[in-house]
């Protein structure tokens, strides 16, 4: 792959006016960029993360995040896939995304539009330590309950 993106870097911007790309080698390239960003949000994310001041944590408000995003959601989502007629897999899926803790999409939004950016951290970091608890839980509560 590397070598077809150094190949397509080196054309001549007349040959490519000319000739154009094929859809192929457009998405070649796009797949290769592609694959460079999760690694990059992921450092972003971490060295946010990293910043956080334990002395600062808000604990009320870190506890009501954690309760209503962990617990009050999937809960309620629990309760009306119980009554919903669906299949166990696309309810065990719906289930799911109820249960994952808070994106970490929200730190870089959260700096980039200047807003508390350390209590979204906080809550990132404490909704992913929580989560390994509460995921198991339910998932097995709608196991229980449905298989």
């Amino acid at each position: 792959m590397l070598r077809k993106l150094w190949q397509l870097s080196r054309l001549p911007a007349a040959k490519v006016a000319r000739d154009g790309f094929s859809l192929v080698e457009i998405l070649m390239v796009l797949m290769i960029l592609t694959v460079g960003v999760l690694p990059i949000a992921l450092i972003v994310v971490g060295g946010t993360l990293a910043r956080i001041e334990t002395h600062k944590v808000r604990n009320a408000d870190i506890f009501w995040v954690v309760i209503a995003k962990l617990i009050v959601l999937p809960a309620c989502a629990l309760g009306a896939l119980v009554f919903v007629e669906i299949d166990f897999l696309l309810g065990y899926f719906i289930l799911l995304e109820f249960c994952v803790p808070t994106a970490t999409s929200l730190s870089v939004l959260g700096r980039m539009f200047d807003v508390e950016s350390d209590f979204i951290n906080q809550g990132i970091l404490v909704t992913h330590l929580v989560s390994i608890f509460t995921i198991p839980l339910f998932l097995a509560v709608y196991s229980f309950v449905k298989g």
